[in-house]
């Protein structure tokens, strides 16, 4: 629905990737972004996965902006995981 709406409006959507829901090491998945350093980078995650991929991301050095739908910060877990790896988090 988000990349459809995206694309409709004029955006390019240049890559998209799924993971399983148990996974907890996103560094092969975070570093496709690495040469592409697109403008931002949307992330449809629940809290305990998204922390995981920002501050994995931060780990990487990569200097993509991140975009999330509220859901990202669901409960506590988000909070007490992510630390300032969510700092320039868009929600």
């Amino acid at each position: 629905a988000v990349e459809g709406a995206f694309s409709a409006l004029g955006g390019k959507v240049v890559l998209h990737e799924t993971f399983n829901p148990t996974e907890t090491d996103f560094k092969a998945l975070l570093l496709k972004l690495r040469p592409r350093n697109e403008l931002l980078v949307y992330l449809a995650v629940y809290p305990t996965e998204g922390a995981l991929l920002l501050k994995q991301a931060r780990e990487l050095g990569l200097a993509n902006r991140m975009l999330a739908s509220v859901a990202i910060i669901g409960g506590a877990d988000f909070f007490n995981l992510v630390g300032d790896a969510a700092e320039g988090l868009l929600i």
